[in-house]
């Protein structure tokens, strides 16, 4: 099995994606499952299926998405049942109920349940032609990453360490300096992150001449932990951040359906309840590095969670026929978003004392800032093919968002002057971007040929944002340091050339060409980012389709894509200043009986970002630092399957991926006098990883009723990621300057094997 790789991630997770590894509980699971027509007799319409499992290692990246993250046994398990009235006899009454992935891990590494971590369960009864009642369970586990940290998910801190509340140059009454840690070991509690997703829900139809009633209801609860980082005695420390979520969902609609005319209205609410507001840390440490003259207070970290949030939403469509070879297509939506958005103030640490932590939340306008904002979308389209071998295509879209809260006003500390014993900071006022955008296309495809079509098209773009952050109080503000309304258009012709008139040959390409513009205004001018969805561009992407169908035994294909863009900045702006992404591969389907199939295929695809900072160069042109990265990562695999006789049944598999990434990157200087840290740098270590899967199941049809599988699986994954490290400490000059996240390298070596059997009855 393997899946579409996801592209813009880290290569750690692209090298994952790219061969998507489902460990040997889920291909169990998932082997000949809807059964195989020719070997089931009708007269079995219910099957369960018991088995059991053996891992070899215990990893949790390799079981991330199943549960199954540990060495050792488990259990494996599913059923199908139906019942009801005979369609033969007339009868109208039907029930089915199915299970997938109710399977055991008795040693699960994550915070989480492990109790059936992927399984699924669906009840389904109804008459046919006139109500349907369907009724779900599904659990989703993910197991994250294993490091350490000071902090437990509830904010206590690791036994052997306790809050800092005084300095006295080396250690205090309640406390150390954090510099005593470069010598002594730092208390730890090793974590290993997870989150478990329970969703139950129940959905209906009811049938009324023309019209097909319909409502839902979910509702999901996801609980554990996932790895962060805050700004706490040392910059970048873990924790392991609290989630504890609910999430209700309901909907109800009415559909109508005649041959001319296809008409939907639908309502849908959607609230969602954080159950804790922020975590809150204690500093365990002074890190203000021998300044003893200075008395700190009991400080405490604050990290805000996801705020609580509901919506309503009313949507709908109409399709309607104006002439057999004319159709008009409408839909719309307009929603109201609340949030709650509570942000803590800092208790416990005084402004007098607050020393270089920008950013932290002061003293928010009110404890609850409540955030309403009006969504909006819809568009309208024509098809037409009223003229022979010319098919017109028009459609206009506009998608809109109004903010209607008033800016929150935030506190930040800046600077702390231990000689005056004052304080600098900004008082902050945050906008909530609004938008509105809107686009107009037009499409018209001609057969040329009986063998050839060409399509061109035409799109045009309009957005307008306006958002920003204004800076009005404080010794250090100056003024307002960046308030930026925003408004770009873009203009893309596009061309598709489709042609069949070589036998069983079909290909086509298809090049598209954007321009886009686009302007900013600012309150003040300061070196600002900007934002690359709306920065001047110019883009070019072409896609190749290539398939022959030789004969009855083997097929080949060939697809390409290759995509640029190139981003314009005002002067003085940075950002992306490029980004391209290219992908090529065949893939060839061979049948030599109808017994044997195989397949293989070939991906190589390349991810190139050119990426410009802010920051000036004193001895230089005036260039800020600029970062390239390549990725390259190159994706294969084959698979056979074989029947052998009518009750043996045999499937293989191999996967491989190989992802690498370069970095080239400038520092913005020149000469050899280096004055600020972003201007002395050097080209990162490339990082590499490599994985393979190699998969074998077989299947065997002991009598009609009785059938067993069995299957082995070898997963190895490689990863030279130097930021992996088990020790959290990070020493400069023998001082601590930071706590890293201390994860272990995540390469494994875990080999699968499981056994089941299926009885009908």
């Amino acid at each position: 099995m393997r899946c579409k790789m996801k592209k813009q991630l880290s290569l750690r997770v692209m090298a994952l994606a790219g061969v998507c590894l489902v460990p040997m509980a889920v291909a169990a699971q998932g082997f000949d499952q809807s059964g195989d027509s020719s070997a089931q007799a009708s007269d079995y319409n219910n099957w369960v299926d018991v088995g059991v499992r053996y891992q070899s290692g215990t990893s949790p990246l390799f079981g991330r998405y199943t549960g199954h993250d540990s060495r050792g046994f488990g259990s494996l398990g599913a059923f199908h049942l139906q019942g009801g009235d005979d369609p033969k006899s007339g009868g109208t009454y039907y029930f089915e109920a199915d299970g997938r992935n109710l399977d055991f891990q008795l040693d699960h590494q994550g915070p989480n349940n492990a109790l059936a971590p992927e399984s699924e369960v669906n009840v389904t009864a109804g008459q046919r032609g006139t109500w349907k009642v369907n009724a779900f369970y599904d659990a989703i586990t993910y197991t994250g990453q294993t490091f350490y940290s000071p902090y437990t998910s509830s904010g206590a801190l690791a036994p052997g360490l306790q809050a800092f509340g005084g300095y006295d140059g080396v250690t205090s009454g309640s406390g150390h300096n954090l510099n005593y840690y470069a010598t002594h070991t730092l208390p730890m509690l090793k974590e290993t992150a997870g989150t478990r997703r329970d969703i139950g829900g129940v959905d209906g139809k009811y049938l009324i001449g023309n019209w097909v009633i319909s409502s839902d209801f979910r509702h999901e609860h996801k609980e554990g932990t996932k790895l962060q980082t805050l700004e706490g005695s040392a910059a970048g420390t873990a924790f392991p951040e609290p989630v504890d979520y609910d999430t209700n969902l309901f909907g109800i609609q009415g559909e109508y359906n005649t041959e001319r005319l296809q008409a939907l209205l639908r309502y849908d609410y959607s609230q969602f309840t954080d159950n804790t507001s922020a975590f809150v840390a204690p500093f365990f440490a002074s890190d203000n590095n021998g300044e003893p003259t200075r008395n700190e207070g009991q400080f405490t970290s604050v990290y805000s969670l996801p705020p609580s949030n509901d919506a309503h939403y009313v949507s709908g469509m109409a399709a309607y026929s104006l002439t057999r070879a004319t159709q008009v297509n409408t839909d719309f939506r307009y929603g109201l978003e609340s949030s709650n958005v509570s942000l803590p103030a800092i208790t416990a640490t005084p402004l007098s004392q607050l020393y270089q932590y920008g950013g932290m939340i002061l003293n928010p306008s009110g404890s609850t800032t409540h955030q309403m904002a009006r969504v909006y979308n819809g568009d309208v389209s024509i098809n037409s093919r009223s003229i022979p071998k010319l098919d017109l295509k028009a459609t206009y879209a506009i998608e809109g968002r109004e903010v209607g809260s008033n800016p929150l006003s935030l506190y930040g500390a800046g600077y702390f002057e231990a000689a005056s014993n004052s304080i600098w900071y900004n008082q902050y006022h945050t906008k909530n971007q609004n938008w509105t955008k809107q686009k107009v296309a037009m499409e018209a495809g001609y057969h040329v040929l009986d063998s050839t079509k060409v399509t061109v098209g035409y799109a045009y773009d309009d957005v307008r944002r306006d958002a920003g952050v204004t800076a009005t109080t404080g010794a250090s503000a100056g003024g307002a340091i960046g308030y930026w309304v925003g408004h770009s258009s873009e203009n893309t012709a596009s061309m598709k050339v489709s042609n069949t008139s070589i036998a069983k040959l079909t290909n086509s390409v298809a090049y598209e060409h954007g321009v886009r513009t686009g302007t900013y205004e600012y309150v003040a001018n300061s070196l600002l980012s900007g934002a690359f969805y709306q920065t001047p561009r110019t883009s070019d992407r072409v896609k190749l389709r290539s398939n022959y169908r030789a004969s009855r035994e083997w097929s080949v294909g060939l697809n390409g894509q290759l995509e640029e863009n190139h981003y314009h900045y005002l002067n003085g702006q940075t950002g992306t200043n490029r980004d391209s992404n290219a992908s090529i591969g065949p893939d060839v389907t061979y049948s030599p009986t109808q017994s044997v199939d195989l397949h293989g295929f070939y991906t190589y695809e390349r991810i190139y970002y050119d990426n410009g900072g802010n920051g000036m160069a004193k001895y230089s042109t005036g260039q800020g630092w600029d970062v390239n990265t390549t990725d390259s990562i190159h994706s294969a695999g084959a698979a056979l399957i074989w029947k052998a006789t009518d009750r043996l049944k045999f499937d293989t598999e191999y996967t491989f991926s190989y992802g690498d990434i370069g970095y080239n990157m400038f520092g913005g200087i020149t000469s050899t006098t280096t004055t600020q840290s972003y201007q002395n740098v050097e080209n990162l270590p490339n990082v590499s990883s490599s994985m393979h899967s190699l998969k074998v199941r077989g299947e065997y049809q002991l009598t009609p009723a009785i059938s067993f599988m069995a299957g082995y699986g070898f997963d190895l994954y490689k990863d030279n990621d130097w930021s992996y490290g088990w020790d959290p400490v990070v020493l400069s000059s023998g001082s601590v300057s930071s706590l890293s996240s201390g994860e272990s390298r995540s390469s494994y070596r875990v080999h699968s094997l499981y056994t089941s059997m299926r009885v009908k009855f």
